[in-house]
C-alpha cells in the first residue's frame, strides 16, 4: 500500500486524498477549526509580551499588533463560517491563508529588527512546529509557508553589516535541522494515518462481503437441502407405491439440489482460500488446455438440463498458471453464460495463443451484461445477485473470485454486449 502514497505521506490519487480529508474532515472539523483559532491567538498575546521590548530599526510595534488583531479576526471567520459545512477545497485554502499570513508576520517582524532579536529563533522554532506537528492540513502547502520564513529569516540578517554571522548561522542550523526532522515525522505520520484509512475502508468492505456470504448460505443451502430432504423422504415412505417415471422425477430434483450445493460450497471454499494470502496460489508451467476442458466438463451437465450446446475449439499451450483458479474463472464465466441463455441456445468456448499469452473467450445468446454487473467485476466491490432465464439465482460470489484470482494472474477480463444478442467475455491470460 506504500507505493500509492508520496513523499508527503499523501495519497498520490487526488481522488482518494480527496476521499481521506472528506473523512478526516467530519470527524476533526472542531479540533481542525479550533486548532487554528487558538495559535492565533496565541501569536497575539506572543507579540504583545514580547513586541514591545524589542529594538525596532523600521516602523514600530503597532504595525505588527495590528497584523496579529488581523491574523485573530481571520481564524475567527474561519471558525464561524465552517461551523456546520462540509469539506470543500476551500478549506485548504484558509488553512493555507492563515499559515501564510502567520508567516508573513514572523517576516515583518524580523526584517523590522534586523533579526537581531534574542526571542525571534525561539518564535520561528515553535511556529514551524505547529505548522508541521499540531494544525491539520496538507504538508504541501505547508512547507511553503516554512521555505518562505527559513528564506526570510536567513537572508535579512545578512543585509546588516553588523550581523553575528557566527551566531547567526548557528541559529540557521538549528532551524534547518529542526524543520527536516519534523518533516520527516509529519510525513510518517500522514502515512500511518493513511494507512490505517485504508485498512478501515478494506475492513468495511470485508465484513461487508462476510455478512453477504453468510446471508447467501442461509438461503442458496437452505432451500436445495430442503429438496434433497424431501425429495430423498418421499422416496424412502413411498418406494413401492410410487412409478418409475416419478422415482426417476424424485432422483432428478435431488441430483440438481445437489449439484446447485455443491457449486456453492466450491465458490465458498475457494473464496475462503483466496482470503487467506498463505494458501492458494501455486502456478505451474502446465498445458492449460485440460484445465479449460474440466471447467467446461463441469459446466456440461448443468447446460444439459437447459438443452444448451456449448462449442468447444481449444489449442494446447504450456502456461504459466494455476489449474485450480483458472478453472474456477472458467467455470464461473460458462455457469454465468448458462444461467442467462435461453433454452436451446449455444454458448461457444474458444482458446487460443499468441505473443502475450492466452486468450479464452465465452460468447453467449444471452441478454447482455448490465453495466453495474461489469463495473463490479472490474472494481471487484459489487456483490451483484440477478435471476437467469429460468430463476436461477446466482450467489455473486463467483464474480468476487474471479476477480481476485485474476489478480493474481495479472489477468485481464473483457466483457462486450454483441450488437445482436448475448456477450463476449475474453480472458487474457499473459505470459509468465
Amino acid at each position: 500500500m506504500d507505493q500509492f502514497i508520496n513523499v508527503f505521506g499523501e495519497f498520490n490519487n487526488s481522488e482518494e486524498e480527496r476521499e481521506y480529508l472528506e473523512n478526516a474532515w467530519n470527524k476533526d472539523s472542531f479540533y481542525t477549526r479550533y486548532s487554528y483559532l487558538t495559535c492565533c491567538i496565541l501569536m497575539l498575546f506572543a507579540g504583545l509580551f514580547a513586541d514591545y521590548q524589542r529594538t525596532f530599526f523600521y516602523g514600530s510595534p503597532n504595525i505588527l499588533t495590528a497584523l496579529r488583531v488581523g491574523l485573530v479576526a481571520y481564524g475567527l471567520y474561519f471558525v464561524y463560517s465552517w461551523r456546520n459545512k462540509g469539506y470543500s477545497e476551500k478549506v485548504e485554502v484558509h488553512l493555507f491563508y492563515i499559515k501564510l499570513l502567520s508567516v508573513i508576520i514572523v517576516a515583518a517582524l524580523t526584517f523590522m529588527v534586523q533579526g537581531r532579536s534574542s526571542t525571534l529563533l525561539a518564535g520561528v522554532m515553535i511556529m514551524t512546529t505547529s505548522f508541521y506537528v499540531m494544525l491539520p492540513g496538507r504538508l504541501k502547502c505547508i512547507i511553503w509557508n516554512c521555505v518562505l520564513l527559513f528564506l526570510v529569516f536567513l537572508t535579512v540578517p545578512l543585509l546588516h553589516p553588523e550581523a553575528d554571522l557566527a551566531n547567526h548561522g548557528y541559529r540557521v542550523f538549528i532551524l534547518v535541522s529542526l524543520n527536516i526532522v519534523l518533516f520527516a515525522f509529519r510525513s510518517m505520520f500522514n502515512r500511518a494515518w493513511r494507512l490505517f484509512h485504508i485498512s478501515n475502508r478494506r475492513l468495511a468492505e470485508m465484513n461487508k462481503t462476510k455478512d453477504d456470504v453468510i446471508s447467501t448460505i442461509a438461503h442458496d443451502l437452505k432451500s436445495p437441502l430442503q429438496v434433497i430432504m424431501s425429495s430423498a423422504q418421499a422416496v424412502t415412505r413411498s418406494n413401492r407405491e410410487l412409478s418409475t417415471e416419478r422415482i426417476q422425477s424424485y432422483q432428478n430434483r435431488i441430483l440438481k439440489a445437489a449439484r446447485k450445493t455443491d457449486n456453492l460450497l466450491r465458490d465458498l471454499l475457494s473464496w475462503a482460500i483466496t482470503s487467506n494470502e498463505s494458501l492458494g496460489y501455486d502456478p505451474k508451467d502446465t498445458n492449460i488446455k485440460p484445465t479449460i476442458e474440466k471447467a467446461i466438463e463441469f459446466a456440461t451437465e448443468l447446460a444439459q438440463t437447459k438443452e444448451l450446446d456449448i462449442d468447444v475449439d481449444l489449442e494446447d499451450y504450456v502456461l504459466n498458471h494455476d489449474s485450480v483458479m483458472i478453472e474456477t474463472c472458467i467455470r464461473n464465466i460458462i455457469s454465468n453464460a448458462i444461467k442467462f441463455t435461453p433454452e436451446g441456445g449455444k454458448i461457444n468456448v474458444k482458446g487460443q495463443h499468441d505473443e502475450n499469452g492466452y486468450q479464452i473467450e465465452v460468447v453467449d445468446q444471452g441478454e447482455g451484461v448490465p453495466d453495474v454487473v461489469i463495473n463490479g467485476l472490474a472494481s471487484g466491490n459489487t456483490f451483484h445477485v440477478k435471476q437467469g432465464t429460468k430463476g436461477e439465482k446466482g450467489t455473486g460470489i463467483g464474480l468476487k473470485l474471479v476477480h481476485s484470482f485474476l489478480e493474481k494472474h495479472n489477468a485481464k477480463l473483457l466483457i462486450e454486449n454483441l450488437p445482436d444478442c448475448g456477450s463476449r467475455v475474453t480472458l487474457n491470460l499473459p505470459l509468465a
